[in-house]
């Protein structure tokens, strides 16, 4: 639904750049190591919707995949370093929560997530780095990644009756 949500906002406004990317995590408290992948789209130059998943593999103590919906909003523009602030919730899945000394884990869970970011380059290839936190759990997570903004062009196929 959000999703749906996202598309339809995005379809109606004229110069919104949506972006796609990738990125590679640390969880300070449990020590692991994942990765993930995110749309984002700017509603306005300041303000952006973030559409995200990631999975934490096997070989960490916590295995785990969540999915959820942030906002970023960078109240100043610099076209080679931007900062911004993150807040926004996801849906966790933890694979092996019954492995854990923790008495209030379950395999479902909610998180919420604020934080912060830097990104780099105002360009159709965007390099970024976040400090995460989550109030609930009490958990930092380091995120650095990559994304892409293509270029959508309008191709006008009418001939200008200047030319003709």
């Amino acid at each position: 639904l959000a999703l749906c949500w996202i598309t339809g906002m995005f379809s109606a406004v004229g110069q919104v750049q949506i972006g796609l990317g990738v990125s590679g995590s640390y969880n300070i408290q449990s020590e692991a190591w994942g990765f993930g992948a995110r749309a984002e789209g700017y509603v306005i130059k300041s303000l952006s919707v973030v559409l995200q998943g990631h999975y934490t593999p096997t070989f960490n103590k916590v295995h785990e995949v969540y999915g959820g919906l942030e906002l970023h909003y960078a109240p100043f523009y610099h076209p080679i370093v931007r900062g911004y602030v993150l807040a926004g919730g996801s849906v966790n899945y933890w694979f092996n929560f019954a492995e854990s000394n923790y008495d209030k884990a379950k395999p479902l869970n909610f998180i919420a997530e604020v934080g912060g970011g830097l990104v780099f380059l105002d360009k159709q290839v965007r390099p970024f780095a976040e400090y995460r936190y989550n109030p609930i759990y009490l958990e930092s997570r380091v995120e650095v990644g990559i994304m892409y903004f293509p270029r959508w062009v309008k191709r006008n196929r009418t001939t200008c009756p200047a030319y003709l």
